[in-house]
């Protein structure tokens, strides 16, 4: 499967879960690397501008607000959340899909490897999140 389709059935997930979600603190998705530098902050058009890239908006929800980058022949997500706790649930349904995760306050950027993760890191800040690695609890929202 695709990154893009595993983006876009993770966003589907999302949005039919948010729903039910209780009012708890969310838990992390899973234990992210420290941050490199303190992350930046903005829409997805802001945030994708430190990675020179114009995103196209494929997603506009209450919950989430999606844009795709393409940049040195790789296309990635950029994905904003009003509340860390969206996020947060979202990071949760997206584990398993596999790839990396950029994790910033109110925001997500996808890689298909680490090497890719970590470069995105450096100009974003935030911490590294592993795909691959399944959530024992599912955070609260």
């Amino acid at each position: 499967m695709g990154r893009i389709h595993r983006d876009a059935l993770a966003v589907a997930l999302v949005c039919g879960v948010l729903a039910g979600c209780s009012g708890e603190d969310p838990k992390p998705a899973s234990s992210p690397s420290p941050s490199v530098s303190p992350p930046v902050t903005g829409t997805v058009e802001q945030i994708a501008s430190h990675l020179d890239c114009t995103p196209e908006i494929r997603i506009q929800a209450k919950e989430l607000r999606q844009g795709m980058c393409g940049t040195e022949g790789a296309l990635f997500a950029v994905t904003t959340f009003p509340a860390d706790k969206f996020r947060d649930v979202w990071l949760y349904e997206a584990a398993g899909f596999g790839g990396w995760y950029v994790v910033g306050p109110g925001w997500t950027v996808s890689a298909s490897t680490k090497p890719e993760a970590a470069s995105r890191q450096k100009k974003l800040g935030g911490s590294l999140v592993d795909g691959s690695v399944v959530p024992k609890a599912r955070p609260s929202s």
